[in-house]
């Protein structure tokens, strides 16, 4: 016969600080008894049940449910400052979960409210969320019998059903992970929240429909216009899935977007109809391509003998591969160096590379960004002088008639004699040129190692000055006053 030890704790309202709640046993907590966790976790390796008590969550540090077992609750109170409660293991909930101050961060794991349990109190700066929306797999869900209700939210999770048929016991879920392929764009995601409502199948805009709920905070950072919102639902077509849109409305203060009468499109309700299959899964999303990256900064600068060129991304979308390339005139442009990308990331990420081959002189860096389709896109460029490697000095700089490139190191006259000066303006286009040994008039050498450029036929404003002698070239930053 097996022996079952029932371990029944008669918990007056107490607190319980760093040691936290570590179950290894059978607890059943007593009827009306409260447990106040402060910055303590709570732990469920074997049967947990917490009958008709309370267990309540404070303090100002993340706090874990950890455990090899499902914990059964009745009652949770998240009070939380600036931290979250985190799940890594599955809850369910029976009667209330009530969201103070705080985030429930699901991670991959489910808060189960079965046939009785709902949420009170969750807001904008107090929600149910998961952390990364790219890669988190977490959801709520309930379950109830729905026939024939109206406006019939049970459990407040953020969907509201409209409906004149009998869908039978059905679990409805919320999940916030974000769905690719948006309005048939690969790069296309949609917001951090999905719904899924069996048996709805088609909505009509009025006996058979949906209203539903999101936070701003659920927005992709790359489409955080709400008025661009579309709501798509899944839809099959001879066993081919796509993603339709539907006609609605969105009330942008209250943060609820409801579809509008026949919302489907015409595709949809014509000669396709018979062979379309409605399925019960929707989110929300934009016809806005995003961009691949949300790039925070890219900055270049001289380190020593070598360059460094480090940025910051914000998040990255379908990112294949990273370039950092240099150019002296803004038009052919040298390979440094290719890394990866991260992919697919929602949190802030650092990149740092070298130059260890620098021009002399003034060189200008950018970023290449490639997508897994494809598409190619470019920074800024950012500007790198080597001044103390100049080979020539320049002057005037600003300049209104003539400059003079003057040999910086006439010592060493076999790499530093001028050979041609080029002049080109900031779209990359050659405006001037002198080639080696042609002494024409806007090009004069005063002495042996200063030459004369006639510079007044210029328009007035900024160009690229090429210098080239044996030894390379150097690139300058020309005003013309």
């Amino acid at each position: 016969m097996q022996l079952i030890i029932k371990f029944i704790l008669f918990f007056l309202p107490g607190l319980l600080c760093s040691q936290g709640l570590l179950n290894n046993g059978y607890i059943v907590l007593s009827d009306s008894s409260k447990i106040v966790l402060s910055n303590a976790h709570f732990e469920n390796n074997s049967i947990f049940i917490s009958d008709a008590s309370t267990i309540k969550f404070i303090g100002n540090q993340n706090q874990f449910i950890l455990g090899d077992s499902i914990s059964s609750f009745y009652k949770i109170i998240v009070d939380k400052t600036n931290s979250d409660l985190v799940l890594n293991q599955n809850i369910s909930i029976l009667n209330q979960l009530t969201m103070l101050n705080g985030d429930i961060d699901l991670q991959n794991d489910t808060i189960d409210l079965l046939s009785s349990g709902y949420i009170d109190g969750e807001a904008e700066n107090h929600r149910i969320k998961v952390s990364d929306p790219m890669i988190h797999t977490g959801i709520i869900k309930y379950t109830r019998v729905i026939n024939n209700v109206a406006d019939y939210d049970p459990a407040n999770i953020g969907v509201s059903i409209t409906t004149d048929n009998n869908l039978g016991e059905i679990t409805v879920i919320r999940g916030h992970l974000k769905y690719y392929g948006i309005d048939y764009n690969e790069d296309n995601l949609s917001i951090a929240r999905y719904y899924i409502v069996p048996n709805i199948n088609e909505l009509d805009g009025t006996d058979n429909t949906l209203k539903f709920n999101f936070w701003n905070a659920e927005l992709d950072a790359n489409q955080p216009i709400e008025s661009n919102m579309i709501l798509y639902q899944s839809i099959e077509e001879n066993a081919s899935s796509f993603w339709s849109d539907l006609s609605m409305t969105i009330d942008t203060v209250n943060n609820i977007i409801t579809p509008q009468l026949n919302p489907y499109s015409t595709y949809v309700y014509g000669d396709a109809y018979t062979g379309i299959t409605f399925n019960s899964l929707f989110t929300f999303g934009s016809k806005e391509t995003p961009l691949p990256i949300e790039l925070l900064s890219f900055n270049a600068k001289k380190e020593g003998n070598q360059v460094k060129i480090f940025w910051q991304t914000a998040s990255e979308i379908n990112v294949n591969f990273y370039q950092i390339q240099k150019s002296t005139d803004l038009i052919k442009w040298e390979l440094v160096s290719q890394l990866k990308g991260k992919g697919n990331s929602n949190v802030t990420s650092e990149y740092t590379e070298f130059d260890r081959n620098p021009y002399v002189g003034t060189s200008y860096y950018r970023l290449l960004e490639l997508d897994n389709n494809g598409a190619i896109n470019y920074s800024d460029n950012v500007e790198v002088n080597f001044l103390d490697n100049q080979l020539f000095n320049i002057y005037p700089n600003p300049a209104s008639d003539h400059i003079a490139v003057e040999n910086s190191q006439f010592d060493r006259p076999n790499n530093q004699i001028v050979q041609s000066v080029e002049i080109f303006n900031l779209s990359g286009q050659l405006i001037k040129f002198f080639p080696l040994g042609i002494e024409i008039e806007p090009f004069k050498m005063k002495s042996e190692k200063i030459f004369e450029v006639d510079i007044s036929d210029l328009p007035k404003g900024v160009y690229i000055l090429n210098v080239k002698s044996e030894s390379g070239k150097s690139t300058y930053r020309l005003i013309k006053e």
